[in-house]
């Protein structure tokens, strides 16, 4: 299928019928596959052509999987595999907000949480938490966005300053290079 033809419906159902013994489980030829079928169309969703997936709920979620699950696929073990990682937290960020965990099938839920992993921030915990649960994130009750209503999903606070070689140097309990070395070997 060339990917100029390709919809975001296609790429829910080529994910939902590759199942999770292929999502998990590292598979040469389900890579290729990825990579001969997508690598086109991942070029242009990083690229910010796809953009106006995001329109639908399908979209969003097929925006989403093409950002963060192929290239897993195609650069597994290469740097390129991380590439358009920020894109892919900043659409599910932006799906999750607009209410989209709750309205898609529960199995496909978590490739919205996913891009989350490598974040910087508390909202991985609230979502898998809320998957485990079963349910999307939300707070229905108070009416408004997550970022708003929980604190676990408040933003880290900035990273502190490192304290510095005092703390670390010999006699504060934590042996240099030489003390370890002979820790390793005395044994």
């Amino acid at each position: 299928m060339p990917e100029t033809q390709v919809t975001p419906a296609d790429i829910v159902a080529f994910w939902r019928d590759a199942g999770p013994d292929r999502w998990y489980t590292p598979d040469d030829a389900f890579d290729a596959e990825v990579c001969r079928r997508f690598v086109d169309l991942w070029r242009k969703a990083a690229a910010g052509e796809l953009s106006s997936w995001e329109t639908s709920d399908d979209g969003a979620l097929a925006l989403v999987i093409v950002l963060d699950q192929f290239p897993r696929n195609m650069y597994r073990g290469d740097a390129r595999t991380y590439a358009s990682d920020a894109l892919a937290r900043a659409a599910a960020n932006r799906a999750i907000d607009s209410g989209l965990d709750a309205r898609i099938d529960p199995q496909l839920r978590e490739f919205l949480y996913l891009p989350f992993m490598l974040g910087a921030s508390r909202r991985p915990v609230a979502l898998y938490r809320a998957l485990a649960k079963g349910g999307p994130c939300r707070k229905r009750e108070m009416g408004r966005a997550p970022r708003r209503d929980h604190p676990a999903l408040q933003p880290l606070p900035p990273p502190q300053p490192h304290p510095g070689p005092r703390h670390h140097a010999r006699g504060a309990g934590i042996p240099g290079r030489r003390g370890l070395f002979a820790l390793m070997t005395d044994a």
